[in-house]
């Protein structure tokens, strides 16, 4: 089961555990007599929506690679690389009401970008042979798990709209997986790689949200939400040509003016590439989201 299921079925199971117990919440919070945990007592958030990252190191360096082979050398390169920049973002948020305006949130979500690029070849470095032409195909994917940590307060409050700001912290539970393979036209010649590195990340997060109620226990909300990470050290198996490489890290690196990216399980060799440090893969960017907010019970 991949990463995103088991966090969705995470969500659903929250819910349905939950659920039986609404229809009593109320009653049960009426009972409570001099333990107040609030004037809004409990909540629960549930969203999906968009979500953009920046990329960092990743999309610099499979750029790089590419403007590398376009430079004349007896190759000719037609396509581009397209970063990995947007997908979708989801997940669920236990709101503790402190007071009327003021609550504590303890989230959970999964957000996730990937992009592939085609790349064709004509390589005719070689005069003493003809042309060969190859299909190459990069598959680039950045997946992460926040448990996020945040303070909530409404900045306005009507009859039935509120509109609220967020910040917080968290940590980001990263994969960042890189598959690759080559194809020659006319031959039965063929290549593929594929690696998947893990990280983690403290990062923080604002935002703006606007809520809607429906009813007394149920409204829409559209968030707007900004973050701030970065995974860093990453590493994971590299798989290909028949062998594997293990706890492979994510390099960053130069070669003349070109950034580049390098899979291995030691460093770049210093006397080809310069620049040489670990990769970081930046999870920075905007998310929108849209969902529902169920208050399970409301205090006095």
């Amino acid at each position: 089961m991949s990463l995103r299921k088991r966090v969705f079925c995470l969500l659903q199971l929250a819910f349905f555990l939950l659920l039986p117990g609404l229809a009593t919440a109320k009653q049960d919070a009426q009972n409570i007599r001099g333990i107040r945990l609030s004037a809004h007592g409990l909540s629960l958030k549930l969203y999906g929506g968009i979500s953009g990252i920046a990329g960092g190191d990743l999309n610099k360096g499979l750029e790089g690679l590419i403007d590398i082979l376009n430079v004349p050398h007896g190759i000719a390169v037609t396509g581009k690389y397209n970063p990995v920049r947007f997908g979708p973002d989801f997940g669920g948020e236990l709101i503790f009401s402190l007071t009327s305006r003021l609550g504590i949130g303890l989230g959970i979500g999964y957000l996730q970008a990937r992009k592939e690029s085609t790349i064709e070849i004509a390589d005719s470095e070689n005069p003493a042979e003809p042309t060969h032409f190859y299909t190459w195909i990069l598959r680039p994917r950045v997946e992460a798990v926040p448990l996020t940590l945040g303070v909530l307060y409404d900045i306005w409050k009507g009859g039935r709209f509120n509109l609220e700001v967020s910040s917080g912290i968290g940590l980001y539970l990263g994969k960042v997986g890189l598959g690759d393979s080559w194809t020659e036209k006319g031959s039965s010649l063929s290549n593929q790689t594929t690696w998947e590195g893990t990280s983690q990340a403290i990062g923080f997060h604002v935002g703006l949200g606007m809520e809607i109620s429906f009813s007394q226990s149920t409204s829409l909300i559209v968030d707007v939400l900004g973050r701030y990470g970065k995974l860093k050290n990453i590493k994971g198996d590299l798989i290909g040509n028949g062998a594997t490489t293990k706890d492979a890290v994510l390099w960053f690196c130069e070669q003349g003016a070109y950034p580049l990216i390098i899979i291995d399980d030691s460093p770049p060799p210093a006397w080809r590439y310069s620049s040489i440090r670990k990769g970081e893969v930046d999870l920075s960017g905007v998310s929108v989201r849209v969902g529902v907010k169920i208050h399970l019970f409301r205090g006095h």
